[in-house]
């Protein structure tokens, strides 16, 4: 998690890559990225890629729009920090963040 991209071997035979990808509204991929190891920096590079809108709305009583983000900030790391703690990594997965117009997903392979 920790080491340089280099020494990735070492968790053979996993795929030692965190992959975002974009998927429009069909599912088809209209943008991806990859990061390899060290996964404990790279994430904060993940995090930047995840298009995380914030909204107005306006509350029933009051002429004052509310901002808000998509996604918590907080949610989306431990998110991701999680899916880096406790991958399995002798089963030979990955991790992939997809995003798609509709939602944010973040999931083991």
């Amino acid at each position: 998690m920790l080491g340089r991209p280099e020494s990735s071997h070492f968790i053979s035979p996993s795929t030692a890559r965190i992959t975002w990808i974009l998927d429009s509204v069909n599912d088809i991929p209209r943008d991806y990225e990859h990061f390899d190891p060290p996964f404990l920096l790279n994430i904060d590079r993940v995090y930047k890629k995840i298009r995380n809108l914030t909204y107005r709305y306006l509350p029933d009583g009051t002429l004052f729009p509310i901002e808000i983000q998509t996604y918590d900030p907080f949610v989306i790391r431990e998110c991701l920090n999680n899916a880096v703690a406790h991958q399995d990594y002798e089963l030979g997965g990955r991790i992939a963040v997809v995003e798609s117009e509709q939602e944010l997903k973040c999931f083991l392979q």
